[in-house]
């Protein structure tokens, strides 16, 4: 299933709030730009929901050491998340005095659009799905964000991970613009650890002070093959 995605840009990157400026359709190539971002180097045969990925890095092991330990992506409700935390955190709440988390749900204004082409790359089609009832108030993912810089530049990633180097653009209400070129290293379990490159463009008066390789966000979400079997056709 090819799914269209809006990437917001970040609005923890720049002092102003950022307007979404970026979106990427599904193309005749069968990857969108989600896809890009959740396929890791190979395929777990046999993975199912209640997962954990073994791939965490050393000092920032939430599921395996932290207090999301007995919380399963994809199995685990919002009444989990609130006996640990106090609050859903659907919004950004503390982790803990270093990290701010926020979850996201699947409920039933979770769709994925999904466009269609053909070999000329004109759209075919149209479908949207959504989660079947069974998923809804079960965590589809969880972000966390450090409240302070940490440099990840001396940190090589294993072959577990894979790659992707794109930009997010955004730009304010009086139309100063950024382009923010970032790196997203994910394994096949839908861990994701997203790291600044740099400022590609801007017309910011405020200057962007982080460095090459700080990190920006590190995600859990659930492997494409498993949350395609998720959802169903809207008729």
């Amino acid at each position: 299933m090819k799914a269209v995605k809006i990437f917001i840009a970040f609005t923890f990157l720049l002092a102003f709030a950022l307007q979404v400026s970026a979106q990427n359709d599904s193309t005749p190539s069968d990857l969108d730009f989600n896809d890009l971002l959740r396929l890791g180097p190979k395929k777990i045969k046999n993975l199912s929901l209640g997962f954990s990925t073994p791939n965490e890095l050393k000092g920032y092991q939430f599921f395996s050491n932290g207090k999301l330990n007995k919380l399963k992506i994809g199995v685990s409700t919002k009444e989990n998340v609130e006996a640990i935390f106090g609050t859903i955190c659907k919004e950004f709440c503390n982790y803990d005095s270093n990290w701010k988390i926020q979850f996201e749900y699947f409920d039933e204004k979770t769709l994925i659009t999904s466009y269609y082409f053909d070999g000329n790359g004109n759209k075919t089609d149209i479908k949207k799905f959504a989660p079947l009832p069974e998923y809804h108030g079960k965590i589809r993912s969880v972000k966390l964000i450090s409240q302070k810089t940490i440099s990840l530049s001396k940190v090589t990633f294993s072959d577990k991970f894979y790659k992707f180097s794109s930009v997010a653009f955004g730009h304010d209400f009086d139309g100063q613009a950024t382009h923010v070129a970032y790196d997203s290293y994910t394994d096949s379990y839908g861990l994701k650890y997203t790291v600044f490159d740099k400022i590609s463009f801007s017309t910011l008066q405020n200057k962007d002070n982080r460095q090459s390789g700080d990190l920006i966000s590190i995600e859990y979400t659930i492997p494409k093959e498993l949350e395609d079997k998720m959802f169903v056709e809207q008729k």
